[in-house]
């Protein structure tokens, strides 16, 4: 996937759009969204957001959902969610924080390094479902 650097005319195109997303559904929204960027659109889940994983795979099952274990979730979480992973076959991304030497665990500001570490194949990555890693 592609990271798109906001140009000052997808804000533009955003500040004009975001007037009628405000009386839309969440699907029409996700509508428009696969429609202007394609297959270049990832979504964060913490499985407290089912019904909005649905819409997203039942219009692009393949789309990449990033699943961020903070180490912190319970089990049934993490059951819950390997169980969706399966059945729906989603194309599901499992990172954890990356420690940082001189701060500890990675602060928010550290996006940058949990998508490197889960692309990288690094060891913040499982690629098996049913993987707590």
């Amino acid at each position: 996937m592609t990271l798109i650097t906001p140009t000052r005319d997808l804000l533009e195109e955003l500040d004009s759009v975001n007037e009628s997303f405000e009386r839309s559904t969440p699907l029409k929204i996700l509508e428009w969204t696969f429609e202007r960027f394609n297959d270049d659109v990832a979504m964060a889940c913490s499985f407290e957001d089912v019904a909005l994983l649905h819409m997203v795979h039942q219009l692009r099952p393949n789309s990449e959902i990033i699943f961020l274990d903070t180490r912190g979730h319970f089990p049934e979480t993490l059951e819950f969610a390997s169980r969706i992973e399966r059945d729906w076959s989603l194309n599901m991304t499992r990172t954890t924080p990356v420690p940082t030497p001189t701060r500890g665990p990675a602060a928010p500001n550290d996006a940058a390094n949990f998508a490197k570490s889960s692309r990288s194949g690094g060891p913040s990555r499982a690629n098996q479902p049913g993987s707590r890693r």
